[in-house]
């Protein structure tokens, strides 16, 4: 009987940090037994030979910053069965995206030497801004162990089930007592997708919405009570535009406080 092939798997980056790739590599406990059932033919980071397309599941980290990537994801997408956006870059365009709304002349001057050398965009997107993407893992940088039950479900036919609920069942999991309720601490922790194992409230620090906002999240709530905490438009402008500050429930209540922020001045 023929030995069932390997899925070809490419493992790609586009910009980013390359903390999306390691938190791949950080999962060791279950590292051997995943990639003994793949061929990953493609990662430039973690090998020497790196071999074209066609690929069966491809695993993207960073966002599209630059022409070239548009084209290059878009090769990407068109030789890939299953494509999976690993991280708060390529799901919402990262850290890269605070500059959206910028002036990118005026960034560029004041970042670099030589500004006419730099190529980008005027906009930092996720790569679902300009291709199709069939699962998205989240986190700046994601859970490993959630990112390899991802990709076991994957291999295995199943449709993964990541949570979608808010941080705070997590931290009720956990024992946790409140930061936001019973400690006065601003916390994002109601709005955010869960993941991360309510990591920074385990820490007695605040959730700063790493892992982006959950399902049907109420943000505009929760900049409220931040109000009444004493936090003013600055603060939660900050507090909102984040990793994932082109999640649009973040966005949205990020642009208001900067509205107020401007009728006060």
């Amino acid at each position: 009987m023929a030995e069932k092939k390997k899925p070809r798997v490419a493992i790609c980056k586009f910009t980013s940090c390359s903390g999306c790739q390691q938190a791949l590599l950080n999962a060791e406990d279950r590292l051997a037994e995943v990639f003994a059932a793949l061929d990953i033919v493609y990662f430039i980071e973690g090998q020497r030979t790196n071999l074209a397309g066609p690929y069966d599941l491809a695993l993207v980290e960073g966002s599209i910053s630059r022409e070239e990537e548009i084209e290059r994801v878009k090769g990407l997408r068109a030789q890939t069965t299953t494509l999976i956006a690993v991280g708060a870059c390529a799901v919402y365009g990262g850290p890269q995206a605070l500059r959206n709304g910028a002036d990118l002349r005026h960034l560029k001057e004041v970042s670099y030497e030589r500004p006419g050398e730099i190529d980008a965009l005027d906009r930092t997107e996720g790569i679902d801004a300009y291709v199709s993407v069939d699962y998205r893992v989240y986190g700046c940088g994601p859970n490993p162990e959630q990112l390899m039950e991802v990709i076991s479900n994957v291999l295995q036919g199943r449709q993964p089930d990541l949570p979608q609920h808010c941080v705070c069942v997590e931290c009720k999991l956990a024992g946790h007592t409140c930061l936001l309720v019973a400690g006065g601490l601003a916390c994002m922790g109601p709005v955010t997708v869960a993941g991360c194992g309510a990591a920074c409230p385990g820490s007695k620090r605040g959730c700063y919405g790493c892992f982006g906002p959950m399902s049907a999240p109420n943000a505009p709530a929760l900049a409220r009570i931040f109000e009444t905490l004493g936090k003013n438009p600055d603060d939660i402008v900050r507090m909102f535009r984040n990793q994932d500050s082109n999640a649009a429930a973040f966005k949205e209540v990020a642009l208001a406080y900067a509205q107020k922020r401007r009728l006060a001045a």
